[in-house]
């Protein structure tokens, strides 16, 4: 920026052209701010909505799924209880079952949405689980009765929970995972 202000005397002024000029650079900068900052305030306002929307706490859980998947995979998890092939399967059936339990409870207490969010988390609790089963079908996971015992008290839960209540859709669905065990035997 050129200044008239002289170098040798440290006590000369910038003219009224000077601040004009820094002025004319200076206020685009601040008006780009100030239009940053509304829509940052716009939308911390609105998050009351924005945090209602199923889709975005689904695609969050998915996200979730995935850190649990590629971590229980590389590191395993809790020793995968001596199976590493299928840890990531455990750790999506705990992340998941837990997930489903934890709306459920927000369905029933707080009054959060029923729809199908909670079809899609009650999906992604039984694939896993039937998975594990599988595993063990195939003998993959010899001498262990745990899984066995996981996809029992899983099935038995989900039929208390849904198939006598309300959704028949979900008791549906555990028809179908035991049709596919009975076929992969």
């Amino acid at each position: 920026m050129p200044s008239r202000v002289d170098e040798q005397n440290p006590l000369s002024y910038p003219t009224s052209a000077d601040w004009h000029q820094l002025f004319m650079r200076l206020l685009p900068w601040l008006g780009c701010q100030a239009l940053a900052g509304a829509l940052l305030f716009f939308v911390a306002y609105h998050w009351v909505v924005m945090a209602r929307l199923n889709g975005l706490w689904l695609l969050w859980w998915g996200l979730v799924n995935m850190a649990v998947w590629l971590y229980a995979s590389v590191w395993g998890l809790w020793g995968a209880l001596g199976w590493p092939q299928v840890a990531g399967l455990w750790g999506l059936a705990v992340v998941n079952s837990a997930a489903l339990a934890g709306w459920e409870w927000g369905v029933q207490r707080r009054g959060w949405p029923a729809g199908w969010a909670l079809r899609v988390l009650a999906l992604g609790s039984g694939v896993p689980v039937t998975l594990l089963m599988m595993h063990w079908l195939s003998g993959a996971l010899t001498h262990a009765f745990l899984p066995v015992a996981v996809y029992g008290t899983w099935l038995a839960l989900l039929l208390l929970g849904y198939a006598l209540g309300q959704w028949l859709v979900l008791g549906a669905g555990v028809v179908l995972w035991l049709v596919a065990l009975g076929r992969y035997c």
